[in-house]
């Protein structure tokens, strides 16, 4: 989450005051000053903290508030049913404001999917392009080549800094080569995928899971999302706001789940010389009444932009504010003299975000050579 904080800073010493362990990272990272972990009443990391943003004028130096913030639930803590509703609960106990849901990711973990395909050959399918998707062509995937055959592991659709990235992948082997975590075998066993939670994953000579592994299905949502509309049936062009209240509880995870699933998991099975809506689609989950959710437009909704200029001159007004400074103040000088004559004719921005002057101007160098969008990823984090 991107936060700001309240008034009283929220520093290792605020939360030791209330009584709770607070580990200290001994540096910060290239945006933050102090990141530290705050542990539960069992002395287990319960949530990351980074703050203090950098304004010392470095090759990091960067705009963000002094008040800004992230917060990141622990991963441990992801897999109650209820992690949303945790991470409010803190932000409302400790008073921070939200900005923004920085990325959320939900995700489903199976060993056969409810038409019986077997997920190893449902990868092979799509890498052989017997299963064609509807949407998100930016492909990348993962895997060995062997001798007789290609044992793919790996697969994900979108950009990095898509405002949705979607993964299927084998995660019983990512346990088993990076790092083992104890409580996604829990989880496991308690869903009734595996029959030993302390066994650990065992890999054969060729590197492939002794075994039915278990795989993952992943929507990663980024910091660009704000929700969806909604694209057919009763609730049709209704908009779904992508809020943390969005995911408190199992059957909220398991709609949205289902929404993004519909969307950016849709196959069809290819045929040679006919479109996508004239071949049949491949069906892999089969959603119950108890499942019922509503199917998406193309894409999600991003922040919309004005076509007056008056927000593009907010900006502005409150940038002035942060950075009292000659330099910046030349540079607003031209911004906003630039953003008035272009409101001013009957052609205005078409669409294009009037913030990306103002981040060209404050930040020249960091800027130079990017796209409009790569310049609206960089600064993200800042408003």
């Amino acid at each position: 989450m991107y936060c700001y904080e309240p008034k009283e800073p929220r520093t290792p010493e605020y939360f030791e005051r209330l009584g709770l362990s607070v580990s200290c990272r001994d540096y910060g990272t290239k945006h933050w000053t102090q990141v530290f972990t705050i542990k539960d009443e069992h002395e287990q990391e319960f949530m990351e903290v980074r703050r203090s943003p950098r304004h010392d004028h470095g090759e990091h130096h960067t705009i963000l508030p002094d008040n800004a913030c992230t917060l990141r639930l622990v991963n441990r803590y992801c897999y109650y049913d209820t992690a949303a509703w945790i991470m409010s609960d803190f932000i409302f106990k400790h008073g921070y404001l939200i900005r923004r849901i920085f990325r959320l990711d939900i995700a489903l973990d199976l060993k056969v999917f409810d038409s019986g395909d077997k997920p190893e050959s449902v990868i092979r399918r799509i890498v052989r392009h017997k299963y064609a998707k509807v949407y998100q062509s930016d492909r990348t995937v993962h895997g060995a080549d062997h001798w007789n055959d290609c044992d793919d592991n790996s697969i994900s659709w979108g950009k990095k800094k898509s405002m949705v990235v979607t993964r299927f992948y084998n995660k019983s082997l990512e346990l088993a080569q990076v790092k083992d975590k104890p409580w996604i075998r829990q989880a496991w066993y308690e869903a009734g995928l595996i029959d030993d939670p302390i066994a650990p994953i065992i890999l054969d000579r060729s590197g492939k899971v002794v075994g039915d592994a278990v795989w993952r299905l992943e929507f990663q949502i980024n910091s660009s999302a704000r929700g969806w509309f909604v694209a057919e049936g009763d609730h049709k062009n209704d908009y779904v706001e992508h809020t943390l209240e969005s995911y408190w509880n199992r059957p909220l995870l398991q709609q949205a789940f289902a929404c993004l699933c519909d969307h950016y998991f849709n196959f069809r099975i290819f045929e040679p010389g006919k479109t996508k809506y004239e071949c049949a689609p491949k069906i892999l989950f089969k959603w119950t009444d108890e499942d019922r959710h509503y199917r998406l437009r193309n894409s999600l909704f991003q922040r919309t932009y004005d076509n007056t200029g008056s927000q593009a001159l907010r900006w502005v007004a409150r940038l002035r504010a942060m950075f009292p400074n000659e330099d910046v103040s030349k540079a607003l000088d031209v911004v906003e003299s630039k953003v008035r004559t272009i409101y001013k004719t009957e052609i205005g921005y078409e669409g294009r975000d009037p913030k990306i002057d103002l981040y060209r101007a404050i930040a020249p160098d960091m800027t130079r050579g990017l796209s409009d969008e790569d310049v609206r990823d960089l600064f993200a984090d800042v408003f």
